[in-house]
Formats: C-alpha cells, structure tokens, sequence
C-alpha cells in the first residue's frame, strides 16, 4: 500500500472507539436527565389534575349553595356531631341575572333538591346527588329523611321522590371532608351625616332552634376604626322559618351589661313602627338579652296586605305606635266635593219660601256619570248631624228639616226623619248645626236632604254651583211661593245653604289581616292575643282562619266571637288570618276601640332557622354578634376539602400519594328574608 494513497479524512480506529465512548456516556446523560424530568413531570401533572378537581368541586359547590337559602339545608351529622353531608333546594333563576325566581306571592321557585354527599364504598367518593323535579309537597322531616337515606345508600333510588334521582360521584379518594360553620358579626357603621342614620335589612347567621322560648344576646365585639362609637340600633327582627317581622322595642329585655337598652322614637326615616331599640353601648363586651319564642306572628303596625271596612290604620301620638280604630267622627260629606265650587256665593233673584231637595249620591250612584270620584259620602255612621250656612249678607232662617234615603227622582224612598236645631237663625255667612240624628249614614247609599228656606225681600241664600260637566249637584225647588220664578218645580245647578254632613262612628268596623304563612306544614297553633283599649260601651271580638292554600277564602271564620285571648287550638294550616271586629259605644257612637296588636303563637319544629332584621347605620354605631342560648350564630358554611391519589411515580423512582387541599366559605345570596 502507497501511504501516498491513504484518505486523510477518514478516522482512525482509536477515534472511532473513543467517539462511541463519548457518544455513549452523553446519551446516558441525557436519558437519565429526561427520565429524571419525565418522572418530575408526571408527578406534577398529577397534582396539577388533582388540584383541578378540588377546585372545580368547590366552585361547582359555590354556585349551587349561592342559589339556595340558609334556612332551607339540612344537615346530617356523624356519631361525632361533625356535619357530614347536606341538602338544599336549588333556585331557579331563568334569566341569569343573579336574583332567584318567584311565583306571584314572592315565593322563590326551588327547582330541585340538592345533597352533597359521602359515598361508602372503598375508596370513598365524593358524589352529587340531584333530585330533579323537586317535590314540593314533602314535609321538613321528609326532606331530613331522605337526607339520611342518601347517606345511608350512597344514592337516591329507596327514597322519596327517588323516580327523578341522579347521583354524580365528582372524585374517589376522600381524604377530609369537614362542614364547618363560621361565626356571625354585623358591623353597623355607616359614613354619614352626623344628624342622619340610615337602616339596612340584613341575616345576621343562622342556628339550630327548638320550640319555645329562647334568649337572644347582643354583645358588642368590636367598631369600625372611623366609627365614632358602638351603639347598636333595631327596628325589627326576624325569626325563620316564618320570617314574622317583631317590633324590636316591643320585645322583653331580659338582662343587660354595660348600658341600658330602650325604645327611642326615629322621627324622620321610615322605622317600623317609628322606633327602634337603642343600646348606647360603650364598650366591648357591652350586651343586652331579649327573650323571645322560637317562632309567632306579631301583628303590631296593621300594614301589610290588609283590608279595612269602615276602619283605619292610625298613629296614636299619645300612645306613640299605630293602632286600628273605626274611622268616623268626621264630616262624611262636603258641598265642595260635590260642587266643585270651593268658595261658594249667594244667590240675588229668590225672594219668598220654598221646598228645598238635595240628592247627596254613595256608591251607589248613577251608572251613567262619569267622574272619577263619584263617591261623594266618605264614611258611614250610626248617626250624623247636618251643617246649613248662611249668605255673607243675610241670615238663615229654616223649617221642617228632614233626611232620609232617596231616590234619583230626589224622593224619600223609605220614609225620612225630622231634624232638631239648638236654634233655627244664624248671623250672617254663619253656620247652623243640627243635633245628632237617630238615622245610620250608609256610605254605599243615595240620601235625600229636604228643608224649608225662607228668603226675605232682598235677602239670598248661599249657594255652591256645580263646576263638573256631569249632572253632580241634583238639587230642586219645589212648593215655591212667591219666588221670581214662575216654576212649581225648578232644578237647579247649584247645592244652597247644606254645607256639610258629620257623622258618628259606624255601627261596626271590620279589620281583615293578610294571611300569614308559617312555613311550617302542619303548625300546632295555640293562642291569640290581643292587646287593646276599649272604653266602657266599646268591645273589639276576634275571628279567625287557616288553611292549607294561602287563599283562604272559602274557609270558614271561626263560629262567634271572642273578646279576650283565647286558645285555637282547632286550626289547622300552614296559613292564618284573622279578622277584628270593632264596635263604638251603643249609646252615642262617639268613642272608638283601639286594636293596638295581635299575636298568635304556635309550637315551632326543632330545625336550623335564619336570625335577621332591620338594623340602624350610622357613625356611632359598633360591630355586634348575636348568641342565642349561649351558642353563637353562624353567618356561612365553611367547607374543607382533601383528596389524594396513590402510587404516583416520582423522582428516584418512588411510589408515593400526593395530596391536595382547599377551605372555602360558602354563603347562599338569597337568604329568604
């Protein structure tokens, strides 16, 4: 061989094994730093997935409690009393505008039936169970039964409604799964005026409450850094399931540390009842107790959904709250409404006597007019007295003054009777009142008003003219000797002298109550108590009904009627109302009852309620907490989650479990109040 000849690029056989050598040992290199990044990597994709999980479960739990209501869950507790599974109802809100549908009595729609879930199998699971329909037709303890199937089975397919029944298990491996709830605190501060508070109606927590009497405690824990005190202020406070508004002033102060509560008069805002329940605390730890029972219905301010026949709803500035009271001891009647002319004048052509007949028209008026207020007499009345006026130039003289029902044909149809004067002239432009008259004013009747006048020679009567387009005024003269007018008849479009009708209370008076839902399916009603003032002569009698519907219209009232307290026991129905029957002093009808308030109780269920209210806002005004019986409220839910996965392969080639956790608070946006 030519050495000449040899390729000088090619290697020798020592590079080509040292190359390899290299090559090899760089390649193990690299194998052992990708296995090492792919045994890294599946770990973290397995915590990256698990993480996932945990998150999506809580979010997917998040927005189904945020469509509930606190004092709709149930709650299933281990042998521990640690809180295991709960259930609720899901509300519906269709147009995705974050406030929750309702039926035409405000009621929310509660779509399905929610339970979230510990699955017993092994491993655990974590499982979603929907019933879809909800039945709304099952009770409390039906809704808490079937609870505790679901637990039990891990499913819904033995329990009631179990025929619309979907379980969801949303992740095995169950590590911890805690229900905890989270203490309760209102802060009442508001950056206002200093002249000015303002109130907020607001769910200060919830907690599990038997039947009867309970103590509700108040204490100050703390106040806004910009605050300029810790008073706490209350105008009214509920109670679920029923949600009946208590007047806060109203309830018993049982105890008291640091300061004195008491009811203060709100003059300006709009405080139920015009009140709240002050407390000028000072300090914290500052506290008062109330005592109140588990559930009732307090009727004090008469205001909701009420209907009144022949009473009203007033505020008594002497007994400083509102009251029910026959309505009355006013003018029923004005010639000015009736006219339209507010100022009057006199007439310049009569000269002699006449009959004088004016219709004053009730409810029962002409079908054919027009006007939007035909209803010219305002109240009834047991008896009533009539008001005549002179002309600003002459005096009045009258005779044979009566009053009865009328006709349109301005006839007395069923007789009339004579009215008595303490005297029969009045100066001039004076006024002339009758004594009472023994004759009932019906509001829903025509009256005929028929007198003498006698007009001397150049003298006039008052008159009003009729300002309205329609036919209102409907007065005559009649028996007419020597007037101007040649007429034995004359309608007239003008009212003369009858300026006025008073009358007395009405023989009764009728206050019909809203219906009052108690939540509660199958309620143990109690008593009625009514708190009132009726003067000698005076009485107010109660009535009342239930029923399964919140129309109770075809129920029956109660037979008769009672005067005092009284059990009513033989009520049965989720919904109650009452009716108040109000009657004056038989002798004058002058003085009215006074219903100041109605309470009805019943023995409420052991179950979790809602405690809230209306509270008052301000600069001075601290952060409090509520405990009742000692145990404080709890405002949310607290849910604490963890889960594992085994055997996930990690760096150095180990096996291990990895975890992973999450606590979320969890607090429904409709409370129901």
């Amino acid at each position: 061989m030519n050495p000449k000849n040899i390729n000088k690029n090619a290697f020798t056989l020592i590079e080509a094994i040292t190359a390899i050598t290299l090559f090899t040992m760089a390649m193990a290199l690299a194998m052992s730093g990708f296995i090492f990044l792919l045994k890294n990597t599946n770990q973290e994709n397995a915590q990256n997935e698990l993480d996932i999980d945990v998150q999506q479960t809580m979010e997917r739990l998040k927005h189904d409690i945020r469509l509930s209501s606190l004092d709709e869950i149930f709650y299933y507790a281990d042998v521990e009393g640690k809180l295991q599974a709960l259930s609720f109802p899901l509300g519906q809100d269709a147009d995705n505008n974050g406030v929750l549908d309702k039926d035409t009595n405000g009621n929310i729609l509660w779509g399905s039936q929610i339970i979230y879930h510990i699955k017993p199998t092994s491993p655990t699971e974590l499982t979603r169970t929907i019933f879809s329909p909800r039945n709304i037709d099952l009770t409390d303890s039906q809704r808490q039964e079937q609870l505790e199937d679901v637990v039990a089975t891990g499913n819904g397919n033995s329990t009631y409604n179990s025929e619309h029944v979907t379980s969801t298990m949303l992740f095995k491996n169950l590590l911890q799964w805690d229900i905890l709830p989270t203490a309760g605190r209102y802060d009442a501060f508001a950056d206002i005026a200093d002249d000015t508070n303002i109130r907020e109606e607001a769910t200060l927590g919830y907690i599990l409450i038997s039947p009867g009497s309970h103590e509700f405690t108040f204490k100050v824990v703390d106040k806004n850094a910009l605050s300029n005190g810790r008073a706490i202020g209350i105008d009214q406070l509920f109670i679920s399931p029923s949600y009946g508004a208590r007047e806060a002033e109203r309830q018993t102060v049982t105890d008291y540390n640091g300061a004195t509560p008491a009811p203060t008069y709100m003059p300006t805002g709009s405080w139920k009842g015009r009140y709240q329940l002050y407390f000028p605390a000072q300090n914290d730890g500052d506290s008062f107790t109330l005592t109140m029972n588990n559930d009732r219905w307090e009727e004090s301010n008469f205001s909701i959904d009420f209907q009144a026949e022949d009473t009203e709803i007033i505020w008594d500035p002497t007994l400083s709250e509102y009251v029910v009271q026959l309505v009355g001891m006013e003018k029923t009647w004005d010639v000015v409404d009736q006219s339209g002319d507010s100022s009057g004048s006199e007439t310049t052509h009569l000269t002699g006597m006449a009959t004088v007949d004016i219709l004053i028209r009730g409810k029962d008026q002409d079908p054919n007019l027009t006007i939007n207020n035909p209803n010219w007499i305002t109240y009834s009345g047991m008896r009533c007295k009539l008001t005549f006026r002179a002309s600003p130039t002459s005096p009045l003289t009258l005779s044979d003054v009566r009053i009865g029902e009328g006709t349109s044909a301005l006839q007395f149809s069923s007789g009339s009777t004579a009215v008595t004067f303490p005297t029969y002239t009045t100066t001039n432009n004076g006024s002339l009142q009758s004594d009472w008259i023994d004759l009932e004013i019906d509001k829903k009747k025509n009256y005929l008003v028929q007198f003498t006048a006698t007009i001397a020679s150049g003298n006039s009567l008052q008159k009003w003219t009729d300002n309205y387009t329609d036919t209102r005024s409907e007065a005559q003269f009649s028996n007419i000797a020597n007037l101007t007018t040649n007429s034995s008849t004359t309608n007239i479009d003008y009212i003369p002298s009858l300026e006025s009708i008073f009358s007395s209370y009405p023989t009764n008076g009728i206050y019909t109550s809203r219906v009052f839902d108690t939540r509660l399916d199958n309620p143990t009603y109690e008593y009625l108590t009514k708190e009132s003032i009726e003067p000698t002569g005076t009485s107010i009698s109660i009535k009342v009904k239930a029923g399964d519907t919140r129309d109770l219209s075809s129920v029956a009232w109660s037979s008769g009627t009672l005067e005092h307290s009284f059990d009513i026991f033989s009520q049965k129905g989720r919904y109650i109302q009452f009716q108040a029957v109000l009657n004056p002093d038989s002798t004058t009808a002058t003085i009215t009852p006074q219903l100041r308030n109605v309470t009805i109780e019943w023995t409420g269920e052991e179950r979790l309620v809602n405690i809230g209210g209306i509270f008052t806002k301000g600069n001075d005004y601290g952060t409090f907490e509520v405990e009742v019986d000692g145990n404080p409220l709890r405002s949310a839910l607290m849910v604490e989650l963890e889960i594992y996965k085994k055997n996930v392969r990690g760096m150095n080639g180990e096996y291990r479990t990895i975890t992973s956790a999450l606590k979320v608070d969890l607090t429904p946006r409709n409370t129901g109040l």
